[in-house]
């Protein structure tokens, strides 16, 4: 017994626990009095309005690893360990009236450590900016969040980024409008942009991806700018709302499916809704068949007004889709000698 006692003993001083952070935690490198190479890292403070210097930690050099992205690095520390952690604080003032400082040691556990150094942010934003659920090539559930551009006139497609989908959650306090997720604090997002990058021989558009690379922090700036802008009325929100409608609809240089896809955008933003990829991909069929888009218009607000009322569960596709089946049949003399046209890469990566 007394042996097996002393085995479960050295097997929990062999377990390790992962600490990862980004790299603009690590500080300067240094030699011990030892002459050990160390490397000090840096703890930020959790409140922003702390102004107080950052906690420290030091560590052998050679335990100090780079992630495989390069973004970030990580280290193995013992799971029952402690660690010492220092902050600079001021004693007082030397007789020049200059401030006298020193440091203050703190101990903490390695555990409470990892939860120091890994500290999350949560982000909220509307439901109506959250994608359809899709597998990644690793076999994972992910969802595209999307980010309006801040500057309303800014008319070039919204910046996107994409979590594990069992890390978005709904927000029980906003009555079902709103949802959120954590991200690391001091992690990095890669946020991707649909532009154009030229024209196909045809004559269409030539889509490309631009991607920026931004600071967890900045992203909830991004992601949470709706905070900053001032409050509008109901009605001032619908007149802004219809006054993008009508722009949208007299653009000349949108052909049909494009007025669909910025409608849906905007009427998701607006409601606060947010269509299926099925019901985006009938809702542009229709405008492409019918070349209605006032038509296309009401079948937006038809199909917001049955997601809002609170009909998802039974709102299929018999009565929207009924009505979108006749205009089918409608168009369908119009065009049955016509091409079949190109799939315009634009509607996968503007819808959103």
């Amino acid at each position: 017994m007394a042996e097996t006692n002393l085995n479960e003993a050295a097997e929990g001083a062999k377990k390790e626990i992962t600490l990862r952070f980004s790299k603009g935690l690590v500080g300067k490198e240094f030699q011990s009095k030892s002459k050990i190479d160390c490397t000090e890292i840096r703890i930020p403070n959790q409140d922003a309005e702390d102004k107080r210097p950052w906690q420290t930690f030091v560590i052998r050099t050679e335990n100090l690893h780079e992630s495989q992205d390069g973004k970030s690095v990580w280290i193995n520390l013992p799971a029952e360990g402690n660690t010492t952690l220092s902050r600079s604080v001021v004693l007082g003032e030397t007789p020049e009236g200059k401030k006298e400082w020193g440091t203050e040691k703190t101990t903490v556990t390695n555990r409470e450590l990892k939860k120091l150094i890994e500290r999350e942010l949560t982000l909220k934003f509307a439901k109506g900016l959250v994608g359809d659920e899709f597998q990644g090539k690793d076999g994972i559930s992910y969802r595209e969040i999307r980010i309006p551009n801040q500057d309303p006139e800014d008319k070039r497609k919204w910046q996107t980024f994409v979590v594990k989908a069992n890390h978005v959650h709904d927000n029980q306090f906003s009555e079902g409008k709103g949802m959120w997720l954590k991200v690391p604090a001091e992690g990095t997002t890669t946020l991707s942009r649909s532009v154009i990058v030229g024209e196909k021989p045809d004559g269409t558009k030539e889509w490309g991806t631009e991607k920026t690379t931004v600071t967890n922090r900045e992203l909830k700036k991004l992601v949470e700018a709706y905070k900053e802008r001032p409050r509008e009325s109901a009605l001032e929100k619908q007149a802004a709302y219809e006054a993008a409608v009508n722009e949208i609809m007299a653009d000349p240089k949108l052909a049909e499916v494009g007025k669909a896809e910025q409608l849906i955008n905007l009427t998701e933003d607006y409601e606060k809704v947010s269509f299926t990829m099925d019901q985006k991909n009938d809702i542009c069929d229709h405008a492409y068949q019918t070349k209605d888009v006032a038509g296309t218009l009401t079948l937006i607000r038809t199909m917001s007004e049955q997601m809002r009322s609170g009909n998802k569960e039974e709102r299929p596709r018999e009565s929207v889709m009924d009505k979108l089946a006749e205009k089918k049949s409608e168009a369908a003399s119009q065009i049955a000698n016509a091409e079949p046209r190109e799939k315009d890469r634009s509607r996968e990566n503007a819808i959103g």
